[in-house]
């Protein structure tokens, strides 16, 4: 764990604070829930997490944590923000802003996985003697009798964290790993959360061309699944038959229901339906309509 020292906690002026590059960019949603908040006359219940730093003998405060708060106070038309001030190094700076994100449930798994790759980097940097060995380097860590208390992995240290095994945690931040910030970015734009085993999968795909288009039918919600946009992509290609559309898959399972369901069910399924399907017949056989 991070371990930076308070120094105080206080009002700071907005100017003051510097932002320097962050793990992920500002959700206007989460944003949002914040401005209500203020514009009903509650102030953020935590302070911001800034780090005071010593340069040359310049003295600068660089946000660690809270930048939707800065975001939202700035918006407002505020001058100061509460924030509490820090002093440590890059690393334990670096691991207190994953480990402030990392505490709340709402992170999509792109992001929690982005932010785990960087905690363990951060974790590594500062205790090297945590990273993985092979070869010698495992067989001396096995025998080593120095009596000195090893530190634990990565992958240990955040599975105590976070209630999870050591192969979850190594399976989350793995699926980011062959991914570029561009394609990360392209895949939080996506409608519908592109969950961990997905991702992994994109890193697979060695073909440029295909790996875009996997990417771009993720992130506009023409695709639900890595799988269901390669058979879109190789259908393209000539590869493979065209997948049959989302409506095309819909009413083959009503026809499947209606075939599976038996003559009594269907006759009480008109029945209870009656109106409703006396309408529709009317639309698509007097009207000419074509009911989605």
């Amino acid at each position: 764990m991070s371990e930076m020292r308070l120094i105080e906690t206080r009002e700071m002026a907005l100017d003051d604070i510097e932002v320097h590059e962050r793990l992920r960019p500002v959700d206007e949603m989460g944003l949002g829930a914040i401005l209500m908040t203020l514009r009903e006359g509650e102030a953020p219940s935590d302070p911001v997490d800034v780090r005071r730093v010593r340069r040359n003998g310049v003295v600068s405060y660089r946000l660690i944590d809270g930048m939707h708060r800065v975001e939202a106070a700035r918006r407002q038309g505020q001058l100061t923000i509460r924030a509490s001030i820090y002093e440590g190094t890059d690393a334990d700076a670096r691991m207190m802003e994953i480990e402030r994100n990392l505490a709340r449930a709402e992170m999509k798994p792109v992001d929690r996985a982005v932010f785990l790759l960087a905690y363990k980097e951060a974790y590594e940097k500062k205790y090297p003697e945590a990273r993985a060995a092979i070869g010698e380097a495992l067989a001396a860590k096995r025998w080593d009798a120095t009596g000195i208390m090893p530190v634990a992995s990565f992958a240990a240290r955040v599975g105590e964290m976070a209630g999870q095994n050591e192969t979850t945690v190594r399976r989350q931040y793995r699926a980011v790993s062959a991914l570029s910030p561009e394609e990360i970015s392209a895949l939080r734009d996506a409608p519908r959360w592109v969950g961990y085993k997905d991702m992994a999968e994109i890193g697979k795909i060695t073909e440029p061309e295909e790996r875009g288009f996997v990417i771009g039918k993720l992130s506009a919600g023409e695709a639900n699944t890595v799988k269901a946009a390669r058979k879109t992509y190789a259908a393209s290609q000539g590869k493979a038959p065209t997948p049959p559309s989302d409506r095309d898959q819909k009413l083959a399972r009503l026809a499947d229901a209606w075939a599976r369901a038996g003559e009594r069910n269907r006759r009480k399924f008109v029945e209870d339906n009656a109106a409703e399907i006396d309408a529709l017949l009317r639309e698509v056989f007097y009207d000419g309509g074509d009911a989605e």
